[in-house]
């Protein structure tokens, strides 16, 4: 109730700034199962028409690397993981609109089941096999990295850290025929910590996504990029909500002060 409360307060305030930041989803599952993590079908596919009716095109993380992204009116949507779902429904409703997307893939569950996730009723997820990311790739989706185990990588040693990028980046060389798949990221669990962002520095990474709160704007720190997460109890009015620059400014403010206090 709250939320939609302050919507209409910050549509006003949005009217009133041309925001240069613009958001990216952060999406799992795209399915119809009980899972926290899973949009059901419909919901995505309504969230997907409100962005295309509100003008909104979609851009790939290789366009964050230029200079000449545009913040009005651009959203990148992103799927961690790699479920199979993200193909069978997430494809056909992003193809509606001429929508692409970037999935995100731990490798060692390539054609396999989702065994890594915490929670039990989750671990039963299909994953894309290699033949299914090549078909997104032929989508224009982008493929890139969720490292390879999905372990928390600040849990890792250097020597484990370097070996589980290695891994997973010679396992999606191999699928999409990129040799410099590796060069974009996500952090499984949000995990990572300086040794991780150093290693990638290293390693030739450009973009490195995080789950930290937020809108991206040209200028970021390229290795802690923020994501807008999507999951199940997210409906349209919320969806709305979180795609208002205001919102966003105004619940990292919140969020970031939250931690300030923890810490103390």
């Amino acid at each position: 109730m709250k939320k939609i409360i302050i919507y209409p307060f910050c549509k006003i305030f949005d009217s009133l700034i041309r925001a240069k930041a613009f958001p990216i989803l952060l999406y799992h599952s795209i399915s119809d199962t009980p899972s926290r993590l899973a949009v059901p079908v419909n919901d995505f596919a309504a969230q997907i028409d409100w962005l295309a009716g509100q003008g909104y095109k979609t851009i790939s993380p290789a366009d964050l690397l230029t200079d000449n992204v545009d913040g009005e009116k651009r959203v990148l949507i992103t799927f961690d993981d790699g479920f199979q779902d993200n193909l069978a429904n997430g494809l056909p409703i992003l193809e509606q609109h001429g929508f692409t997307a970037t999935v995100f893939s731990s490798t060692d569950y390539i054609g396999q089941s989702s065994s890594f996730c915490h929670a039990p009723g989750d671990r039963e997820f299909k994953m894309l096999s290699a033949a299914e990311l090549g078909e997104l790739k032929r989508n224009n989706w982008t493929i890139a990295s969720h490292f390879a185990s999905h372990r928390d990588l600040d849990e890792l040693s250097a020597a484990e850290i370097r070996e589980e990028y290695e891994r997973a980046s010679a396992a999606l060389a191999e699928i999409t025929g990129e040799l410099t798949v590796g060069a974009i990221v996500s952090y499984p669990h949000n995990r990572y910590n300086g040794q991780v962002i150093e290693f990638l520095k290293q390693a030739g990474v450009r973009l490195a996504f995080s789950g930290r709160i937020g809108f991206f704007a040209p200028g970021d720190d390229a290795y802690q990029i923020p994501r807008v997460e999507i999951d199940r109890t997210v409906n349209l009015g919320k969806f709305k909500l979180f795609l208002s620059p205001s919102y966003s400014w105004l619940k990292r403010k919140v969020y970031q002060r939250e931690v300030k206090t923890v810490a103390a």
